[in-house]
């Protein structure tokens, strides 16, 4: 899609990036598997930045990429001046599923860091996860309080968790959560609002995705971008693209 690079462009105000892919699960050479790589521009993509969800759509695959105002600030110091375009590219990748430490909403840019205690997750077991929000434009912890949502559903889309109306006190929550089998799930996490001062502001809605693997070890080996600066929230760049994958018979 068309971009201007140019990092003076948003360099004072936040800027985020969310591309859709819609891929049909009929397409089996690309459906076939949990785990897929992405780029932009050629590189790499990693973590949060890449969320696969196969369940909202019964028959289709949806591939969100999402990039905050660092990831697309450190891009830009790489890519050649005379780029005018976002290139993203997806494909299929052998099964690798990791449990998740960190997630992104798909609207409303806000972000989930997920801390594991203990470590090691295992079925059968009660394992505290530790809920840290903070806002995906600036990469800064939220300080208001936070109503959400919580579910949890295993490879088939059954609801495995599901809990409602719970508040992220200081943005910040611990759920103990205790699975009954080994396998691979979605967690689902569903901001409603952000209260500062008694004021509830629902303009940044979203749901959070991510997975989770029982039993894993979570070891946190991303690089997480350090804080930039605070931005004023008066104007921002929501850049918000869908693509519809078809594949060709006969």
């Amino acid at each position: 899609m068309p971009f201007d690079w140019d990092p003076t462009r948003f360099q004072d105000r936040p800027i985020f990036v969310h591309e859709e892919i819609h891929v049909p699960k009929s397409f089996k050479e690309f459906s076939s598997t949990p785990t897929y790589v992405a780029s932009v521009n050629g590189n790499p993509l990693t973590g949060r930045r890449l969320i696969v969800d196969p369940y909202s759509l019964g028959d289709t695959i949806i591939a969100h990429i999402l990039l905050n105002k660092i990831d697309i600030t450190n891009l830009a110091k790489i890519i050649p001046p005379s780029t005018n375009t976002m290139n993203f590219e997806l494909s299929p990748a052998a099964a690798n599923v990791k449990t998740s430490f960190s997630v992104l909403t798909d609207f409303g840019g806000w972000g989930i860091k997920l801390g594991w205690s203990p470590t090691q997750i295992t079925a059968n077991t009660q394992n505290n996860l530790k809920l840290t929000f903070f806002d995906a434009f600036t990469e800064q912890p939220i300080t208001g309080d936070v109503n959400y949502d919580i579910k949890i559903l295993d490879k088939d889309g059954n609801t495995a968790l599901s809990e409602t109306s719970l508040t992220a006190k200081g943005g910040t929550d611990t759920q103990s959560i205790n699975l009954p089998s080994n396998g691979i799930y979605r967690i689902e996490i569903n901001i409603k609002s952000i209260v500062n001062n008694g004021l509830p502001d629902t303009s940044r809605i979203g749901v959070g995705r991510g997975d989770l693997v029982v039993p894993s070890t979570v070891t946190g080996d991303e690089t997480i971008p350090e804080f930039g600066p605070v931005a004023s929230l008066v104007l921002v760049i929501a850049i918000i693209s869908v693509v519809t994958v078809t594949a060709k018979t006969g």
